[in-house]
């Protein structure tokens, strides 16, 4: 990833890559994305390892439809950044389908020159009447 590039435009193509691998089943390319202390934590209050995280998307427990972030914040602070903004999720959940709007937080750690998912926290928020951007992207 390019140093030269400001870290909030490194940091949306991080998650929009994490997003895409997510959505993708591409669990090889996710595990490489996320920190080996990640903590995940979901807006239902369950907390995930990477591995716990990952053995969930596995077993198809947890399946990623669709995302569209938003209104992101982005602080950068000594080899860390900070994120947070919104998401409208498209999952199925143990088999149900939902969609769950969601304000988060995360911290990425940089290490060797890219940026890997170090913490999750989402809440739930109302969904809005209109949101911000043109929907939820797909595979």
């Amino acid at each position: 990833m390019s140093e030269n590039r400001p870290v909030k435009s490194q940091l949306l193509t991080a998650d929009d890559a994490r997003y895409a691998a997510m959505i993708a089943g591409d669990l090889a390319s996710l595990e490489r994305m996320l920190a080996p202390q990640l903590l995940y934590c979901h807006s239902s209050g369950h907390v995930d390892t990477r591995e716990s995280y990952l053995a969930a998307l596995e077993s198809g427990r947890i399946q990623y439809l669709g995302v569209h972030r938003y209104d992101e914040i982005v602080h950068p602070v000594d080899g860390v950044a900070l994120m947070c903004g919104f998401h409208h999720l498209r999952v199925r959940l143990e088999g149900e389908e939902k969609t769950l709007h969601n304000r988060f937080t995360t911290t990425w750690l940089h290490d060797e020159g890219r940026w890997l998912l170090l913490a999750w926290a989402s809440t739930p928020v109302p969904a809005p009447v209109q949101s911000s951007g043109t929907g939820l992207a797909s595979a």
